[in-house]
């Protein structure tokens, strides 16, 4: 045993238990990457179906809303207009039915 071998062998030894620890780590660090990445990509896709539905629902809204616009201003023209209210009524229905076999 010389004082050299024993310096290498101590170097070693330490050198191993660092590569050791450090190679436990970033396995560690590779699995909590992935279940962070998993995690993001399900987010993700829950927004995206979020924002799927909330773009549908404004959609159905402004719809109903302008079919609704379109019955008021009917109504007020058929009240303006004694007698021209059978043949609103009848473009209003024409154009309920045409909305309707477009779907």
């Amino acid at each position: 045993w010389t004082r050299e071998n024993v310096r290498t062998r101590i170097q070693e030894v330490i050198y191993d238990k660092f590569e050791k620890t450090f190679n436990d780590e970033r396995l560690d660090l590779q699995g909590q990457i992935a279940a962070y990445k998993a995690e993001l990509e399900a987010t993700q896709k829950q927004l995206a179906s979020a924002m799927a539905a909330r773009e549908k629902i404004e959609k159905d809204m402004k719809q109903s809303f302008m079919r609704g616009l379109c019955s008021l201003n009917i109504e007020a023209m058929s009240m303006m207009k004694k007698g021209s209210f059978t043949s609103l009524s009848q473009i209003m229905d024409n154009a309920t039915e045409e909305a309707a076999a477009d779907q």
